[in-house]
């Protein structure tokens, strides 16, 4: 089966732009629906640039050089391209980059000015979280969070303040301290504005990591890494941590433990451990990353089994879960004891917080409503593609002739369904970013040929990928991002 045929992803584009550009009619008045539509201009000269003279012609290299089997290259220059992209994004919404610093004033930008009004004694801070978060004395968001979420934002001020960054970020702090409520942290600010959208683009290498254990195969993970960067999630849900970090930590968890099942390098599967462990300090969001990461270890096994003797790859794939558990106590404990960090009560605190703050948004409604707005901030031809892909994968079942990724594919389904289902709420565009890339992924793998052969297996790619920027595009004209 082929992939997305053409004329429909015309169709699916063209009616989501519209739908966007109309104010988004039927949803916008669903009660919670909390990115409301909006009628502004966009300063589209940066946006021409990039996207007209340095996105395109990269991206054509970048595939060029895949196909001659120069890997490295070809996600060095996506890297580099998915960077410069969201930047361009970040221009947009001008004039200059009004837009970039009120994103570091309101919502999580609060953790910035916390985590300011708390150095010299972050450690303090840490060792006391769950009390100062109930008191209030580390404001709203903190109380919603584990303490690892503050404690980026202070690690981030460290680096800003540190004399040879300081001089390099001065520039553009003094263009934030236009913002008088940001003057006191500009330059952390300003390393954000840089840190941020790089960190978003080191998901692409760890994707095609991910692919190549995973799934024994580049392409996907080329056509991943391109359909990831021109989501519209990561274009405009910029500066937090939901987009800048949570995507690495769950692709690179599972492509550690893909890697260490994979080439039975038990370090590897402690650090994949390790990592979870250090995401979840850092957010509670990551939880479905736990299961992502042993369904990664357990298709690599079941692959295995095809050419290997049954009894010893489960024999390993048992002991790569062990050390993966171990990496993933051995963090828990440095943080539970010298840091006095109880997991289990600042989970129950957070959730009540949570539970508090949304209780005016319809649980029945948005345990439906979660998915439609993920899907529209994922962008709708890409999630278009992905189901088709699904629907692909499961005549395949039906004909006996299934591909490896076919379950991947299925299982990543089943948890959207089930995480709508169990925590559906608003907002879940910004929260459920950790998952594009895995969507990215299984729809990337089913768009056929390989990375090193002249297939048509970037055609495909090259539109959907395009019909994704056209959308972001469009989004930005008609909504808060």
């Amino acid at each position: 089966m082929k992939p997305l045929p053409k004329g429909l992803l015309v169709v699916v584009t063209a009616g989501t732009v519209i739908f966007f550009l109309a104010g988004m009619p039927l949803v916008s008045d669903v009660a919670g629906w909390f990115y409301r539509p909006v009628d502004r201009p966009i300063h589209a000269v940066a946006l021409a640039v990039v996207f007209g003279a340095v996105v395109p012609p990269v991206l054509v290299v970048v595939v060029r050089l895949a196909r001659r089997g120069r890997h490295g290259w070809a996600m060095t220059l996506a890297v580099v391209c998915a960077w410069c992209a969201q930047l361009a994004f970040s221009f947009v919404g001008g004039p200059g980059l009004d837009e970039v610093w009120r994103r570091h004033v309101e919502g999580h930008g609060e953790l910035l000015r916390v985590a300011h009004d708390r150095r010299g004694a972050m450690l303090e801070t840490l060792r006391d979280y769950d009390r100062l978060a109930a008191e209030g004395e580390l404001g709203s968001f903190a109380r919603s969070k584990p303490p690892g979420a503050l404690l980026v934002y202070g690690m981030m001020e460290a680096v800003a303040e540190a004399p040879p960054v300081a001089v390099f970020l001065e520039p553009l702090a003094a263009d934030a301290r236009r913002n008088p409520r940001l003057a006191p942290v500009a330059r952390t600010a300003a390393l954000s504005l840089l840190l941020m959208p790089l960190l978003t683009a080191l998901v692409l290498p760890a994707l095609l990591l991910l692919s190549r254990k995973l799934l024994r195969e580049r392409a996907a993970g080329h056509g991943a890494a391109i359909l990831f960067m021109t989501c519209p999630a990561v274009l405009l849900i910029s500066y937090h941590l939901d987009g800048a970090l949570y995507p690495l930590v769950s692709v690179g968890a599972c492509a550690l433990l893909a890697a260490g099942t994979r080439d039975d390098r038990y370090v590897l599967s402690v650090l994949a451990g390790a990592v979870l462990s250090v995401g979840l300090y850092v957010t509670f969001s990551l939880l479905p990353a736990v299961p992502l990461s042993v369904g990664a270890l357990l298709l690599v096994a079941v692959d295995r089994v095809h050419r290997e003797p049954t009894q010893a790859v489960w024999q390993r794939a048992g002991f790569h879960l062990a050390a993966a558990a171990a990496g993933f106590v051995a963090v828990l404990f440095v943080l539970v004891s010298p840091l006095g960090y109880e997991p289990l009560a600042r989970f129950e605190a957070a959730m009540q917080h949570h539970a508090l703050w949304k209780a005016a948004v319809p649980t029945g409604t948005w345990r439906a409503m979660a998915l439609v707005e993920f899907s529209l901030y994922a962008g709708v031809p890409l999630m278009a593609a992905f189901l088709w892909r699904v629907g692909a994968g499961a005549l395949r079942m039906t004909r006996r002739s299934p591909s490896p990724a076919d379950p991947f594919a299925f299982g990543l389904l089943a948890l959207l369904l089930v995480l709508s289902a169990v925590a559906g709420t608003n907002e879940a565009a910004r929260m459920w970013m950790f998952l594009l890339p895995f969507v990215a992924l299984a729809t990337a793998s089913d768009l056929g040929g390989t990375a090193t052969e002249e297939g048509t297996w970037w055609r495909p790619l090259a539109w959907l990928a395009g019909a994704q920027a056209l959308l972001a595009l469009a989004m930005k004209t008609s909504q808060v991002w």
